[in-house]
């Protein structure tokens, strides 16, 4: 019965110079180094699978928590806009936009509409509106809010306003410094 087995393991046998050299170590450092083994063996077993799996388990989980969170987020939005929607909010058709005060004034109240007008650094004025010339304003931000801005934004192009140019740059995680311009349709 254990015959294959010691065919196996005399081929698997060390060379003959390791044979003697483990053959005049003592019976107890003969146990140390089986011990040694032992452990060295454990320890490549820890480093070459064990740690590598389990990193890439704390990154799974992690990205895990970022994506619950960011759906949470959307989903804690999602009533917000329905919200928005459903107060009706002021349409470009309602007030003609047809002079830059008229636009002016509109940004100013959908700013107020969306809490980022405290945040405005400042609107100009992009054309006169004489001579049939197209009628628009500059806004600028130091620093706002971006899920307020770029639903501000989303709202203004949705209410006919055309998005002339768009610099936005990230300051911080929720905060970027913008600035968009718009002309009336």
């Amino acid at each position: 019965m254990f015959a294959p087995l010691k065919s196996v393991a005399a081929r698997l046998s060390w060379p003959e110079p390791w044979q003697q050299a483990w053959q005049k170590l003592s019976s107890r450092d003969q146990l140390a180094v089986k011990i040694l083994s032992g452990v060295l063996g454990l320890a490549m077993l820890y480093f070459a699978v064990w740690s590598p799996v389990s990193d890439r388990l704390v990154a799974a989980e992690n990205q895990l928590n970022r994506a619950q969170q960011d759906w949470q987020w959307l989903s804690a939005q999602v009533p917000l806009l329905e919200k928005a929607q459903q107060s009706g909010a002021v349409s470009t058709s309602a007030m003609p936009l047809d002079t830059v005060s008229r636009l002016t004034a509109y940004v100013q109240q959908s700013l107020r509409r969306h809490q980022i007008a405290s945040e405005l650094q400042q609107i100009k004025p992009l054309a006169t509106g004489r001579g049939g010339e197209t009628i628009g304003v500059s806004v600028q931000f130091a620093s706002v809010k971006a899920p307020h801005f770029l639903a501000w934004v989303s709202e203004m192009e949705q209410q006919g306003l055309r998005l002339k140019s768009l610099d936005v740059a990230p300051i911080k995680p929720g905060l970027v410094k913008a600035t968009v311009s718009l002309e009336a349709g």
